[in-house]
């Protein structure tokens, strides 16, 4: 392996080797692994990392326990090597892209989709910790991968435990030096503790679900250093004022995650996982919501947050739907009936059931009393239908509305859903670059699903990034072909043209698909430069 030139570099028993990323410690480079003839992400340390034989024996080590972890939600861990004073580390290749990509392209992303990778980051660091008690230390938006099938899945396992525990070393020679990342890092992490558990990573969570829903990082206006230390000592504002959409449950969730102190955080990530079944079911947290006069969190609760609540707690108890702690209610036993109780009493009924209880054969004032009953009963009769007829066009029209407002909201979540899709192929877009044919025909499925004028705008934005895309093929086209003419020019001049055409028949780099009838034609051009005249 060689680094003359940091845009080029090679691994032994790797070919096709090109460069996807970098950070402050380490390029990635995706790979082919020649024994297996697979596709591989290799993470290579930049040679300041590390320093000593202990230091490399600790990487492999930290490598091999990784490698051990067999979980749909981590990044599998295939091999380690250290090479011409380089640390490799390698690794699934995902096909798909960070969660920081999609945030920055998003802004912000709707709760029940923060749940959802929530659920999926704390399924993995769970089963990390239980099988391997493993802490990952640096969890952030660009550790965290959405494939391309959707499943949510977390790289760096192992490495960032590995560095840690290097830089803690070092803290002693350095003790400014901090291992993290500032807007996701754990206040215990910020002041140096390098015995950290799973309420590290709890924090980073929290303060990524933060970044998610609200589109800020936490103490997002102070530079690095003052950030971390606002970690420690400072609040910032309640996630509920900066996204009125989120719900008051779903901010407690955050408020409890971002606690300063590591005990008052939850105490295992199956607590964390009951948490966000109960908010997927937008239930309130089953474990409560902290009290600020006594727990210090790094975001403030608003009154406004508070009231709301209390005001939706206070319907759902009275719907039935929770207790006063938020908890389901037990299913209640009906009330056994008194004997000889009347069940129409239980109604409130102020009309006989048995008529012959009167006594209506006594005379003119009997008889008056009996047709007076009978007017009342009717009158009472007449009122009653009126009351059920109005009732029932209440009902109706209710129903009317329902439907209606059903189908707008319908309407509303294809039009959501549709345009997620458009950026999905953004995403994808953007992680192949070249792939502009698949790009293509995603934009030309996606178009077949838009045949409503209420989707005219979502049409036209699709149109114009098709028509982008396409326009980007037939320039990229364009060099392709302008490339292969000047590469075989040498034999065009020395009249091998035979030559000339197989090597642009041959062609095999980027776009050789799309170029494929375009080469063709090329070469018979010059084969026929070749024969006798």
């Amino acid at each position: 392996m060689g680094d003359e030139h940091p845009e080029t570099i090679y691994f032994e028993g790797y070919d096709q080797a090109q460069k996807i990323g970098q950070g402050g410690m380490a390029s990635v480079w995706k790979a082919r692994q020649i024994s297996l003839d697979r596709w591989v992400a290799i993470k290579v340390l930049f040679p300041e990392q590390t320093k000593s034989d202990e230091e490399i024996d600790r990487f492999q080590s930290e490598a091999r326990i990784a490698a051990r972890m067999n979980h749909p939600g981590i990044v599998q861990v295939y091999d380690a090597f250290y090479r011409n004073d380089r640390f490799c580390y390698v690794m699934e290749l995902v096909d798909g892209y960070t969660l920081g990509s999609w945030i920055k392209t998003s802004g912000i992303i709707e709760e029940s989709k923060c749940l959802f990778v929530a659920r999926g980051v704390a399924e993995a660091l769970s089963y990390a910790w239980t099988k391997q008690m493993l802490v990952h230390c640096d969890l952030k938006p660009e550790n965290i991968m959405i494939d391309s099938d959707g499943t949510v899945k977390v790289t760096d396992f192992g490495l960032s435990k590995s560095i840690l525990s290097l830089q803690s070393r070092r803290h002693v020679k350095n003790p400014e030096f901090i291992f993290g990342t500032p807007a996701y890092i754990s206040p215990e992490q910020a002041v140096g503790e390098t015995n950290l558990t799973i309420n590290s990573d709890m924090y980073s969570l929290g303060a990524t679900l933060f970044h998610m829903a609200t589109g800020k990082r936490l103490f997002d206006n102070l530079k690095p250093d003052p950030m971390m230390e606002a970690q420690v000592n400072e609040q910032y504002a309640d996630p509920f004022e900066l996204n009125p959409d989120l719900s008051p449950f779903f901010c407690d969730f955050l408020e409890r995650l971002l606690c300063k102190r590591p005990s008052d955080r939850y105490s295992s990530w199956e607590e964390v996982l009951d948490e966000i079944n109960n908010l997927r079911n937008g239930l309130p947290l089953q474990y409560g919501h902290i009290n600020p006069a006594r727990t210090v969190s790094s975001v403030t609760c608003s009154s406004a947050r508070s009231y709301v609540r209390s005001s939706l707690m206070k319907r759902m108890v009275d719907a039935g739907i929770c207790d006063e702690r938020g908890r389901p209610p037990n299913p209640t036993t009906p009330r056994a009936l008194a004997q000889n109780e009347n069940p129409v009493s239980l109604l409130g009924s102020t009309i006989p059931l048995n008529v012959e209880e009167h006594d209506l054969t006594s005379g003119q004032a009997d008889s008056e009393q009996h047709s007076d009953f009978i007017i009342g009963n009717s009158r009472r009769a007449i009122a009653r239908w009126i009351a059920i007829s109005a009732g029932a066009i209440a009902m109706l029209l209710m129903f009317v509305l329902a439907v209606s407002w059903a189908k707008a909201e319908r309407h509303r979540k294809e039009a959501r859903e549709l345009r997620e899709e458009l950026k999905e192929i953004e995403h994808f877009y953007r992680i192949r670059p070249y792939e502009y044919t698949a790009a293509i025909k995603k934009c030309d499925a996606l178009l077949s699903k838009l045949p409503y004028a209420s989707h005219k705008e979502l049409k036209q934005d699709v149109i114009e990034k098709r028509r982008k895309v396409a326009e980007e093929l037939a320039s990229e086209t364009e060099k392709v072909m302008k490339e292969l003419r000047i590469s075989v020019k040498p034999f065009m001049e020395a009249g091998q043209y035979s030559r000339a055409a197989a090597m642009v028949q041959a062609y095999d780099g980027v776009l050789a698909e799309e170029t494929r009838a375009e080469r063709a034609k090329l070469a018979a051009t010059y084969r026929q430069l070749d024969e006798p005249r």
